[in-house]
């Protein structure tokens, strides 16, 4: 849930089960956070597909952050580095 810069649309007020018939203007909305992990050749592209299709949409606004991950272990199989994102 966020507030963020953006303009909150007015929406149907509801009162416990009941729509009370006022529309009100929301002060926190939904919001989604996406997180992966994808192997260095593979950021510029899904960057760049992200870009190019989220900035579409009526509402389409964010922060995409990349950040190094120095290396992955997974446990059960004993694998580590980019091995770990290819399974």
């Amino acid at each position: 849930m966020g507030s963020g810069r953006t303009k909150h649309d007015a929406i149907p007020e509801q009162v416990r089960a009941y729509m009370s018939g006022r529309m009100i203007i929301p002060e926190f909305v939904k919001r989604s956070k996406v997180e992966t992990m994808v192997t260095d050749s593979a950021v510029k592209a899904i960057v760049d597909d992200l870009m190019n299709n989220l900035t579409s949409g009526k509402h389409a606004h964010g922060y995409i952050f990349v950040k190094d991950v120095s290396d992955a272990f997974d446990i059960g199989s004993k694998l580590h580095g980019e091995e770990v994102l290819k399974q």
